[in-house]
């Protein structure tokens, strides 16, 4: 997975741009992963938490997300792949 992400991340960095600008459609392939949508949440105050959903599990959407404000806890299905950048399952 390190390595599939590390091969997609400058993908998922533009994919980020057209998102926070408003032109990202889902259902598209961002590197080597397909993305289906994009779910944006409040994270620590001040902080937003942009994930791009790349598959479904028996608890919900998984796939990656951005996440810039540190203080977040990690752990569980949330662990970090690169700076910035988090596994999650909800």
């Amino acid at each position: 997975m390190l390595l599939r992400f590390g091969i997609s991340q400058s993908s998922f960095e533009r994919a980020l741009i057209d998102h926070n600008a408003g032109r990202f459609r889902g259902d598209r392939w961002v590197g080597l992963y397909r993305v289906h949508h994009v779910i944006v949440e409040s994270g620590p105050p001040g902080g937003t938490r942009i994930g791009f959903v790349t598959g479904f599990s028996a608890f919900g959407p998984i796939g990656f997300e951005f996440d810039p404000q540190p203080g977040y806890p990690v752990g569980g299905t949330r662990q970090r792949v690169a700076p910035d950048w988090y596994t999650f399952e909800d």
